[in-house]
């Protein structure tokens, strides 16, 4: 089904901020390719103990908006400079968190 763009309906949202356990949160824009989003990691917040510096970090998100049989589907992946294995997808019903 489509909906208008300026249609409140035509949208949802999510809190991937625990994605595969990891803390993925900030991110500076992403990219679409038709069936992929990708979330473009930036920064996490200040740092506790030098609150003048960021935490940077490299968990690139990817968003499957086709999903297997429908349903939506993230995962992540630590792109930085001590990247680790890709993470375990997630499989959530649409419009809702599992």
């Amino acid at each position: 089904m489509n909906r208008p763009f300026d249609d409140p309906a035509s949208w949802q949202a999510f809190d991937a901020s625990q994605t595969d356990g990891l803390h993925s949160v900030g991110y500076n824009g992403g990219a679409f390719d038709g069936r992929f989003f990708y979330a473009a990691p930036w920064q996490q917040g200040r740092k506790p103990d030098h609150p003048e510096e960021f935490i940077t970090h490299g968990t690139v998100l990817r968003c499957d908006t086709l999903g297997d049989g429908g349903a939506f589907s993230l995962r992540s992946c630590d792109c930085g400079h001590n990247s680790r294995a890709d993470h375990a997808r997630r499989v959530l019903p649409r419009g809702g968190a599992g």
